[in-house]
């Protein structure tokens, strides 16, 4: 066995529990398998800071969402061409329901439109 595989079987050794035994330390709350997120959540919410947790980790989504826009904006440049970002987005949509027959008056001749100005 190499020596890699053998510290971290000592790593493994060392910090493996079983889900009964975190049951009984009270780390997790029993029959924890059968929880579902609002149970989890009103489980969570009896302990001191966990509000504190939950309220950082929705900052990190806030940013991660701005980040996610950015990205968005990168990669369909190119593909909107001329098109604003939201007659970018009028045009999927418009495609979207020309191709699955939701069209209503007026829809074809404003993805023509739509589709002239982007080239």
């Amino acid at each position: 066995m190499s020596k890699k595989k053998k510290e971290n079987k000592k790593i493994r050794d060392k910090n493996t529990t079983t889900l009964k035994e975190m049951e009984e330390k009270g780390i997790v709350p029993e029959n924890f398998h059968l929880y579902d997120s609002v149970d989890m959540k009103e489980y969570n919410n009896q302990f001191d800071g966990y509000k504190e947790w939950e309220e950082k980790q929705n900052r990190k989504t806030k940013i991660s969402k701005k980040e996610l826009d950015k990205a968005y904006d990168k990669i369909v440049e190119d593909l909107r061409g001329n098109l604003t970002s939201e007659e970018y987005k009028e045009l999927i949509t418009l495609e979207l329901a020309l191709s699955q027959g939701y069209d209503v008056n007026g829809d074809e001749e404003r993805y023509k439109e739509l589709s002239n100005k982007r080239n």
